[in-house]
């Protein structure tokens, strides 16, 4: 397994995180926050406490805010499957002090036969973590290793001629379509929000990552 997986380290490089994406103008950064339905409880409760000391927000596991289905306001698809109450595990889910029993080191690569053995089959790209920072996103979606070529799918589709489950529908005729392709990393983007037109305000809608 060491000898044939491809760790992705983290750099720690500060300079080439800060460098890995663009810089947007507060204009956008405006329309991304309304899009992705960002409130002003998390922009000042857990946003800011990241950039200004570098620490996670403290607060509670369970969520006691009205059901989402319930709401008369516009809520994010995410707030649909919150979980309502907070959950004790035995042992914790903690990967740090409880590294005997749980990790959460992540695989990236063609799945072989699990009946057969071979060295090739421990070939894959090692992540310690699922959550990427934005230098490991570019490492991986740029990468020019054999076997591990990648495909991105636009999410954002026009509402004026094209309704969700449409659009579903073609996100998922896409990455078939890679994958009978030989694609092995289908990245999902919804990054790339635009206008209808240029008469019109109307942006494109993406369809949300949890239920693409």
């Amino acid at each position: 397994m060491r000898e044939h997986s491809l760790p992705l380290e983290q750099t720690m490089n500060l300079t080439e995180e800060s460098q890995s994406f663009r810089e947007m103008s507060a204009e956008e950064v405006k329309v991304h926050m309304k899009m992705f339905h960002v409130t002003f409880e998390e922009r000042d409760q857990v946003l800011r406490p990241l950039g200004e000391t570098g620490m996670e927000a403290v607060g509670s596991m369970g969520d006691d805010k009205p059901m989402a289905v319930l709401s008369s306001q516009v809520r994010s698809p995410y707030d649909y499957f919150r979980q309502q109450f907070a959950q004790v595990t035995n042992p914790p889910i903690d990967p740090l002090r409880e590294s005997i029993v749980m990790s959460l080191d992540t695989c990236i690569g063609s799945e072989r036969n699990v009946f057969a053995e071979s060295p090739e089959y421990a070939r894959r790209v090692m992540l310690t973590t699922p959550v990427l920072s934005a230098s490991k996103f570019l490492r991986l979606k740029n990468n020019q290793l054999d076997g591990f070529d990648v495909a991105q799918i636009d999410l954002n589709y026009d509402p004026a001629t094209t309704g969700l489950e449409e659009a579903i529908k073609a996100v998922c005729d896409q990455a078939e379509a890679f994958a009978r392709d030989g694609k092995v990393i289908i990245i999902l983007s919804d990054a790339a929000i635009r206008q209808v037109s240029c008469r019109s305000m109307l942006q494109w809608q993406p369809v949300q990552c949890i239920i693409a």
